[in-house]
């Protein structure tokens, strides 16, 4: 077990007491390691603080703080930096307004004022100078600044038009002094991180991430101090992609990464598998390490181009165009809609194979298969809310398997692989039916996606196809005057979106169909569409779509129809 200790204290506490009560917690000079992330936290971020220390009075609670103390008589922050930076720039901006308590909000800077001591300490040089800067009321050309200095100096000019806007000075700075937190002193790095997970386990959590930073870059600058500046270029660089894109996205991808050497690895295994396979390599040398992290980039922007459905077929070295490529796209851009993130695993994998096997790209016919089927098995998957738990380790079997297998036997293993999602999924025709016809929407589900999905299936129950294609309400959804036999047209507003209610039409038909009713929409378009399923729509559904009940009588009982032969499509199409 742990050696942790927990104590509730107050902010001014915090960084200046220096009693018997507080000696276990207290933490009077703090540290901001090298690799840990730069101080990024927006005018968003910055107003939600400043207002809740206004709004909230004395001893606001105001979260966790999870330190490691250390030999040099200073704490390193693990969890908390963003937050008590901020305060500690909105005590600096604080002492040069008249009513505020100049003495203690100068001690929650200073360590020693005489010296000028800092209470918070960065390790990186950048970062240092200008919180000094600040802190020390220096004039501070912004041209001058880099990216991240250039952040915490905008922090600062935003902080201090906030406080020139408060009415209440005192109060404020008795709020700000009196803030308390939970401070969570752990004995080492590896802990405080681990800790950190789990008071984050929202799906945002990083500490494997910044663990892996940490090991990596403290042990390229051991063996080789030379090379430090490149692999922290090239790290910044990485962590960049996720800052731009969504960083919550880091650590999923670290594992989906590591699926690839090792197969499943669980969130709580993350960092000690990289640590044995990567870090402590008994011959791994800083070279190795920089082309490890060189190697993550890489990978990180086709992880996030996926996750984008922002793909360039250059990446894959693909020679096919127009229709083709359009599809490889669309599969993509489906999975994004479907939100599913456990497929990440399995694309980022096949980017890799193909990487190395050029064969696998060379035409992206077989690649365009794969992605069909993937579509196919998340389709099934998302409308009869399986948990990602079902497959996932399927998923994670798959990237580790292919890795170094020849062109053939991969496609071999590929096949097995898709004949074991179709198993998993053979027995939910019912399950799919009912979520798929009434859970798809047009006015909040993808209108692409809709528009694949009717194709497919008027293509499954007809001959003709048509191009130019566009979306059309069966029951007008904008006219409401032509409800005349409806009912309860409540009822209809509610199901007007769902897939029984659409079908496809070229779009000078669907001109023609405009919102009118059902028999002027049949005698001016259906009856003219090169799909089957149109000109039989009269036939088929012509008396249920005019009754006075349409959502019973047509718009469930089709779309319910129309899931089925998408299920035993896809279905099949996993099991060929």
């Amino acid at each position: 077990m742990s050696d942790r200790i927990a104590r509730n204290i107050d902010y001014k506490s915090f960084l200046t007491s220096v009693s018997d009560e507080y000696d276990d917690i207290a933490c009077n000079k703090l540290v901001i390691p090298e690799f840990q992330r730069n101080y990024v936290w927006t005018n968003s971020n910055i107003k939600d603080i400043f207002n809740s220390i206004k709004e909230n009075g004395n001893n606001y609670y105001l979260g966790n703080i999870v330190i490691v103390k250390d030999g040099n008589n200073r704490s390193k922050i693990v969890d908390g930096q963003q937050r008590l930076v901020t305060l500690s720039l909105i005590s600096k901006a604080l002492t040069s307004v008249e009513n505020a308590n100049s003495n203690d909000l100068i001690n929650l800077i200073w360590a020693d004022p005489s010296h000028r001591t800092s209470r918070i300490l960065f390790q990186k040089e950048n970062l240092q100078s200008i919180y000094e800067a600040i802190i020390n009321d220096k004039e501070i050309p912004e041209q001058s600044l880099d990216k991240s200095q250039l952040i915490l100096f905008k922090s600062y000019n935003s902080i201090k038009r906030l406080i020139s806007e408060l009415e209440n000075v005192e109060a404020f700075t008795s709020s700000l002094l009196t803030l308390e937190f939970v401070v969570i002193k752990s004995e080492s790095d590896e802990d405080a991180y681990q800790l950190f997970e789990g008071l984050n386990s929202n799906g945002l959590s990083l500490s494997a991430v910044e663990l892996t930073k940490n090991a990596i870059l403290g042990k390229i600058k051991n063996l080789d101090e030379s090379k430090i500046n490149t692999a922290i270029e090239v790290w910044n660089s990485l962590e960049k992609n996720f800052e731009t894109t969504n960083i919550g996205w880091f650590n999923k991808f670290l594992r989906y990464q590591m699926f690839s050497d090792g197969g499943y690895i669980g969130n709580a295994e993350l960092f000690k598998t990289i640590k044995k396979e990567v870090v402590n390599k008994s011959d791994a040398s800083a070279v190795d390490l920089i082309d490890y992290i060189v190697e993550l980039k890489s990978c990180s922007e086709i992880y996030i181009s996926f996750r984008t459905s922002n793909i360039n077929k250059g990446d894959f070295n693909l020679s096919i165009a127009g229709e083709s490529w359009q599809r490889i796209q669309n599969f993509i851009y489906f999975m994004k809609c479907l939100e599913i993130e456990q497929v990440y695993s399995v694309l980022l994998s096949l980017y890799k194979y193909g990487k190395d096997e050029p064969r696998y790209h060379a035409r992206g016919v077989t690649f365009s298969e794969h992605l069909e089927k993937l579509w196919n098995f998340l389709l099934i998957v998302k409308y009869t809310k399986i948990s990602p738990s079902y497959f996932e380790r399927d998923f994670a079997a798959i990237c580790k398997d292919i890795k170094h297998l020849s062109y053939n036997k991969f496609k071999e293993k590929m096949d097995t692989f898709f004949k074991l999602l179709g198993a998993k999924i053979s027995n939910l025709k019912d399950d799919f039916t009912y979520d798929f016809s009434n859970s798809i929407d047009y006015q909040k589900d993808d209108r692409n996606m809709i528009r694949y999905i009717l194709d497919e299936y008027l293509l499954s129950v007809g001959q003709g196809s048509d191009s130019n294609i566009e979306t059309e309400h069966i029951v007008p959804e904008n006219n409401q005057d032509e409800w005349i036999s409806i009912e309860d047209k409540n009822i209809v507003r509610m199901y007007v979106g769902r897939i029984g209610n659409l079908t496809l039409l070229k779009d000078t038909l669907n001109n023609d169909a405009g919102s009118k009713n059902f028999d002027c929409k049949y005698q001016e378009a259906y009856r003219y569409s090169r799909y089957t399923s149109n000109t039989q729509l009269k036939c088929d559904w012509g008396d249920k779509f005019n009754s006075s009940d349409p959502v019973e009588q047509a718009i469930i009982p089709r779309g319910m129809i129309i899931a089925g032969i998408i299920y035993e499509k896809y279905k099949n199409n996993l099991l060929i």
